[in-house]
């Protein structure tokens, strides 16, 4: 190999030689240990809302029980009402899940799904029931 070949060749041995040495030398990159990882401010996700929260049904009518005074309504009730119906206010309390009714000296108690009877005069469905809320289905007269 002649000298003028050899001279760009250890030219470049020497600049390869230079960068390898020169990394080598150079302090290693800070990486965060573990513990400045854990001092992180938590992130935590909202509750999302349970299968009966979600599906909790709208009463038509919502809380106006003068709305059942022809015994036609859908209602919602939440602790304790006076709803009115062709039978005079009927007293009606929700607790624990189940729905207490209240009509003259007549108490009629249901759970998620009960329906109350009142002679031929008018039916009431529970449709839903949660802890203190009930919607309720007044409907005239007795079911087919």
């Amino acid at each position: 190999m002649t000298p003028a070949r050899a001279l760009p060749l250890l030219a470049a041995v020497l600049a390869l030689t230079a960068c390898g040495a020169a990394e080598e030398d150079a302090p290693a990159p800070e990486t965060e240990s573990l513990e400045q990882v854990s001092e992180l401010p938590s992130m935590t996700a909202a509750p999302s809302p349970t299968p009966s929260e979600a599906a909790f049904p709208e009463a038509a009518d919502g809380q106006d029980y003068g709305a059942c005074a022809d015994n036609t309504c859908e209602i919602l009730v939440i602790g304790q009402a006076s709803v009115d119906s062709s039978m005079g206010p009927l007293d009606v309390s929700v607790a624990d899940d189940s729905v207490t009714i209240y009509s003259g000296g007549t108490t009629m108690s249901m759970g998620e799904g009960g329906t109350a009877i009142f002679g031929d005069t008018l039916t009431i469905e529970m449709l839903a029931v949660e802890g203190d809320r009930a919607v309720l289905n007044f409907i005239p007269g007795q079911p087919a």
